[in-house]
């Protein structure tokens, strides 16, 4: 949408036999590789794609960690980039407290523009919670569970609100259970 020209690269990373080995790459590469990945796999990435990384190339790694304390793998991993992007203030202090000043981390929160949504799909949602305030929690079980930690915002849900109060609504949602 900004008119910037890009270049995506598969970053499957998985162990899968047929998916070893480096991958091919666009033919056309940009001075800037802004690398949206989990910190996990980001050393991963420069092995399978050298091609990304060296001393005329810029890499941002966008890593999203939910927790205080961040792991050494990611500080292994921040070596590899020139700049690392935070979607939020919690995650910003947690990776400038463990990066800084050897790496720069910048606030680059999400943008997540409103839905356009049909007006029938709308009114199917008021038929079914009316004006409910509905909240959402949603966790791979894959990931780290205290990164996401479901069982926290259960827990939280039930203690700002009356078991009887039928306004809220809380939603969990899960994959690879």
């Amino acid at each position: 949408p900004a008119g910037v020209p890009v270049a995506e690269v598969d970053t499957d990373v998985s162990t899968s036999p047929r998916r070893r080995g480096a991958r091919p790459v666009p033919s056309t590469l940009h001075d800037v590789t802004i690398a949206v990945v989990t910190a996990f796999e980001f050393e991963a990435i420069a092995e399978r794609y050298p091609q990304l990384f060296g001393p005329k190339r810029r890499v941002v790694g966008v890593w999203f960690w939910e927790l205080a304390e961040v792991p050494d793998a990611h500080r292994i991993a921040a070596a590899r980039a020139n700049e690392i992007w935070a979607p939020s203030r919690f995650v910003l202090d947690s990776y400038r407290r463990a990066l800084e000043p050897s790496v720069p981390v910048r606030y680059a929160p999400v943008r997540v523009d409103e839905p356009d949504v049909e007006p029938v799909r709308v009114a199917r949602w008021r038929s079914e919670w009316g004006d409910d305030v509905v909240f959402l929690v949603a966790f791979d079980y894959l990931s780290v569970l205290d990164r996401k930690n479901p069982h926290g915002a259960i827990s939280a849900f039930r203690a700002a609100f009356d078991e009887d109060d039928r306004r809220v609504r809380l939603i969990v949602k899960s994959i690879n259970g």
